[in-house]
């Protein structure tokens, strides 16, 4: 963490790094990619500053199985970040309180803090509500 801090407060004492982009930016390509903060495009093709203009996605299933009997199903897949939260919650809430939940978060592929924070104290109010307890499936990646 320390080298971060220190160039970010060197930045400005360091023009010679960045003298080729005072004129701006000419992207040459536009390089799109599905990843979260992990990924860094410029490291991977080793663009230069102003060279490759970046758009990363981050991608969010959230899918409800309903057969009518038995426990509703909610799966998670891709990346569940505090970002993503307020859909997360928002399809949760959504589910029938009399009902048991089995929450599937074995496809996700990245699940920060505040998700898992928000994710288990959902399965515990739900649970809180009379209905059997929420059965989650921890994602499959160890990190995760």
């Amino acid at each position: 963490m320390q080298p971060l801090i220190d160039n970010a407060r060197t930045f400005g004492q360091r023009p010679e790094e960045f003298a080729g982009h005072a004129e701006g930016q000419s992207p040459e390509v536009l390089f799109i990619t599905c990843s979260d903060s992990r990924v860094v495009p410029a490291l991977i093709t080793g663009a230069r500053p102003g060279r490759l203009f970046e758009l990363e996605a981050s991608h969010l299933g959230l899918e409800i199985v309903d057969k009518g009997a038995g426990p509703v199903q909610a799966h998670l897949t891709g990346n569940a970040t505090f970002l993503r939260l307020p859909k997360i919650l928002e399809g949760l809430e959504a589910l029938p309180r009399d009902r048991p939940v089995e929450l599937d978060l074995s496809g996700l592929h990245h699940l920060d803090h505040a998700c898992r924070t928000a994710l288990e104290n959902w399965a515990e109010r739900h649970s809180a509500t009379g209905s059997d307890p929420v059965k989650v499936t921890k994602p499959e990646k160890a990190g995760v």
